[in-house]
């Protein structure tokens, strides 16, 4: 099983206690085990680091933090994949891309503008919680 984290996944993994930061330890555990793949896009990793750097003003400590938990995952580059969606961030389109590009089965987002897609080609969306739901047992 292949799983992409949205970059607001990230972040709130990072910044705050919770359902995201437990998530993000599943996925890294699950990935170095082998149980799942985790992906890590080039356009998330790029706006995860602005977001921490220049909206949150994190520290060298929360960025290092920030940099050993995704050094697991697989890195995914860019891509080039053309995609018309009814969704009104159209900086989301080229992570989604990369997403589909890099052939993920689930893409786990918060944003509630791409959870009512429910599904981009045959890549399924799912929150945190889903993801959560669906992971915990095999853990």
């Amino acid at each position: 099983m292949r799983l992409f984290p949205d970059t607001n996944v990230l972040v709130s993994a990072i910044i705050a206690r919770g359902l995201c930061e437990d998530l993000l330890r599943l996925l890294v555990r699950g990935h170095v085990r082998g149980r799942w793949e985790l992906l890590i896009g080039a356009p998330v990793e790029i706006e995860f680091t602005r977001i921490l750097h220049t909206r949150l003003h994190a520290d060298n400590e929360t960025m290092a933090i920030a940099r050993d938990l995704l050094a697991d995952g697989q890195r995914v580059p860019s891509s080039a994949v053309n995609l018309t969606l009814p969704i009104p961030d159209l900086d989301d389109i080229p992570i989604l891309a990369c997403a589909l590009a890099a052939q993920a089965d689930f893409f786990i987002t918060g944003d509630k503008a791409l959870l009512d897609l429910n599904e981009v080609h045959s890549m399924r969306l799912c929150s945190p919680r889903q993801m959560w739901d669906r992971l915990f047992a095999c853990d």
